[in-house]
């Protein structure tokens, strides 16, 4: 009981922390200029494109299908 507490107050602090990011990060893009914002969207379309590969291998489990209980168990501990 008191590990599935913890997890819910680790997921809840990550959750904050990231929430806390976005909320600096916003601030500093909206004093970008449009310039630097669109190249700013050009290296993370490069990026993603540069690490395709290795996004399709690391987000392949996720299409099996539902009804899987491998795929289940993967998701509830991808998850956590």
């Amino acid at each position: 009981m008191k590990e599935a507490l913890d997890s819910r107050i680790d997921q809840s602090q990550y959750v904050r922390n990231y929430g806390m990011a976005a909320r600096t990060a916003s601030r500093i893009v909206a004093q970008a200029s449009t310039r630097q914002k669109n190249e700013a969207l050009l290296a993370m379309a490069q990026a993603i494109v540069a690490g395709q590969s290795r996004i399709l291998e690391q987000t392949t489990w996720m299409l099996r299908p539902v009804n899987s209980r491998a795929w289940l168990t993967r998701c509830s501990t991808a998850w956590n």
